[in-house]
């Protein structure tokens, strides 16, 4: 079963027993791991016919133990396994990792299995949208997706000017050796603005490591409010209260969008003290795989005139950069490029990552055209 299967694998290393590709989307069992998981199982040939299910099980486990991370990809709740999206930061009800895969992760996790549902059919957000007669749409950061817009949707963009000029002041982002000295810079960026009272809002890219910065900020003398997708049913509450004078928010991707961020305070009671110290400032713990999210994270600051600031830190070993960035600039950084070459190396990889973000969904909108053609007939 997967329970013994998630067993097994526990036990494997990675390098020696199993791979993972570049991309860290696939991982696979080398000679020497099949060797040792055969002779567990009392020797027998795991590509025979008669064991392939057992393969199979292995292989789940192993994928839900090495590429399906627990406060990444998703959270324990009550005892259930509830999958995180990704681009939002939220729960995304009423979904289940296909192929036996949601079972392997309940084996890992401990919990009892739960019934597989049936999908009876399902459509792409282009073809629900498809049938509505008249689209349109508002956004801060829609020129970032423009052409996105036009291709998979026929839609075109424009840009409507500010009627109040931004005072927000966007500082360089700071690319750092490692992971450690990211956060340790960015913890060092809000513990000086946190002392003159200004409120802070801090992005980060997942629940484990948004929890993570609460923990060093704590130890900081810092109590900070975490927004993540374990208290999602809070967000509009917590998000609002970012302006409040002295306030540390730390959130995911799910930065409240929907909810303006009120200097002083949701009655701005403390509004003109909050202004004198700056108005909001955003700190980004890494970039976003795409540049349209981290317009949206700065976005939340120098809302309609207000004043602010923001900036980023990225580690040299940010995913982004180690999956994306090519091998000649990955080399570069490690010689120790200048800050402002630092900076183009990482613009680069963040724009190989759209492109193959990119190149996956017009992959997946011409496979679906002829399920579309079908359902239309």
């Amino acid at each position: 079963d997967l329970g013994a299967a998630t067993r097994s694998v526990a036990q494997l290393d990675e390098g020696v027993h199993f791979t993972v590709d570049a991309d860290g989307a696939t991982v696979s069992l080398t000679d020497a791991g099949l060797d040792r998981l055969e002779r567990e199982l009392g020797g027998i040939n795991l590509y025979d016919a008669a064991h392939i299910d057992q393969l199979t099980r292995l292989n789940l486990a192993l994928h839900a133990r090495v590429l399906v991370h627990r406060d990444t990809d998703y959270v324990v709740v009550d005892g259930t396994i509830r999958l995180v999206n990704t681009s939002r930061g939220r729960i995304a009800h009423r979904q289940r990792w296909p192929d036996g895969l949601h079972a392997a992760i309940e084996a890992k996790e401990g919990l009892v299995a739960t019934t597989p549902g049936i999908v009876l059919d399902s459509i792409t957000v282009q073809d629900l949208l498809a049938q509505y007669r008249l689209l349109s749409g508002m956004s801060g950061t829609v020129i970032a997706v423009a052409e996105e817009l036009l291709e998979f949707f026929a839609l075109r963009a424009g840009r409507v000017e500010r009627h109040v000029p931004s005072r927000r002041v966007d500082l360089d982002d700071q690319v750092l050796p490692s992971g450690a000295e990211r956060d340790d810079a960015a913890v060092a960026e809000v513990t000086e603005r946190h002392g003159t009272g200004q409120p802070v809002l801090v992005g980060t890219q997942s629940i484990a490591e948004s929890e993570r910065i609460a923990r060093l900020l704590a130890a900081a003398g810092i109590d900070a409010r975490v927004l993540n997708a374990k208290n999602d049913a809070d967000e509009a509450s917590v998000v609002a209260r970012a302006g409040e004078f002295g306030a540390v928010t730390i959130s995911t991707q799910m930065s409240g969008r929907g909810t303006d961020i009120r200097l002083g305070g949701v009655d701005e009671r403390d509004r003109e003290r909050v202004v004198a110290v700056g108005g909001l400032a955003v700190v980004g713990v890494g970039r976003y795989p795409t540049r349209r999210l981290d317009l949206q994270l700065r976005g939340r600051s120098g809302r309609q005139g207000d004043p602010g600031s923001s900036a980023v830190f990225v580690g040299e070993a940010d995913d982004l950069v180690q999956l994306n960035a090519p091998t000649h600039l990955l080399a570069k950084l490690q010689r120790g490029a200048e800050p402002a070459r630092r900076v183009k190396i990482v613009d680069a990889a963040q724009r190989i990552a759209e492109g193959l973000r990119r190149d996956r969904h017009r992959a997946t909108w011409e496979y679906s055209r002829a399920i579309a053609r079908q359902r239309a007939t």
